[in-house]
């Protein structure tokens, strides 16, 4: 993290709120409420990476964030440096609404881990185009407009997507499966930019398909339920493909 100048609320860590209610619950959250110094700017740094080994080094992070008011205009902004810092490049940008996902909160936001609101969770991915370099720092820029709080959580920054493959238009929907490892049932979440159908299918590790299904999604955040107690423990991977492309998620089964 970057110094607090002003020493008011800032990033910090708590365990009330996890992205899609992963157990143990922990993310990074952002206190825009309790923040009344409007337009105040506090920085989240990740750690130096070397990204040379891809044209297309990508990142995927959650997130949850409510407006206090439909006024309420906070921001987030996903920030790189090639020159350790010298300059920035903005690759993301959200603020108010857009930031939003889910309704306006008077009161003190915490995502709802009792009815376990998924759809108050989304999954962006970004394409650091023209990063694919030895020494790259990425940061986190929260504004504060003295709205409400916003939970970061499940941030990879790597040469390839750790737990996905993104084979087309990955700003079309982003995907998340959890709990993983999974031994009952296991959730995909589908964050999509549009409604439509897709299709879920399931492979196994020797390219064996054990399910398929097709769903209708709408706009925003979408929970798809699968059945995996039948299922050998393994490793999994789980296929989304749509009309604006195709992302595959690792799941692991366990037993």
């Amino acid at each position: 993290m970057a110094p607090n100048a002003d020493q008011g609320p800032s990033w910090s860590r708590t365990t009330l709120a996890g992205a899609y209610f992963q157990v143990p619950m922990h993310s990074a959250k952002y206190d825009f409420y309790n923040n009344g110094v409007v337009g105040d700017v506090d920085d989240l740094y990740l750690p130096p990476m070397d990204l040379s080994g891809n044209a297309n080094p990508e990142m995927t992070f959650d997130y949850s964030y409510a407006q206090r008011t439909s006024a309420s205009n906070d921001q987030l902004d996903v920030m790189v440096s090639d020159n350790c810092g010298a300059t920035w490049t903005s690759v993301w940008s959200k603020s108010g609404l857009n930031l939003a996902t889910t309704q306006d909160q008077t009161s003190s936001y915490i995502p709802d881990n009792v009815v376990k609101d998924f759809t108050q969770w989304r999954t962006e991915m970004v394409t650091l185009t023209g990063f694919a370099k030895s020494n790259v720092l990425v940061k986190f820029v929260a504004t504060s407009d003295n709205g409400n709080n916003l939970y970061l959580d499940n941030v990879n920054l790597a040469q390839k997507d750790p737990v996905g493959i993104v084979k087309t238009n990955s700003s079309a929907f982003g995907v998340n499966v959890f709990p993983n490892p999974a031994s009952g049932i296991a959730n995909i979440n589908i964050n999509s930019v549009k409604a439509g159908d897709v299709k879920i299918t399931v492979v196994n590790a020797i390219g064996q398909v054990v399910l398929t299904k097709s769903t209708s999604v709408s706009e925003g955040g979408n929970n798809v339920v699968i059945d995996v107690k039948e299922f050998a423990s393994g490793i999994y991977s789980v296929v989304v493909d749509s009309e604006k492309g195709s992302v595959t998620k690792k799941l692991t089964v366990t037993k």
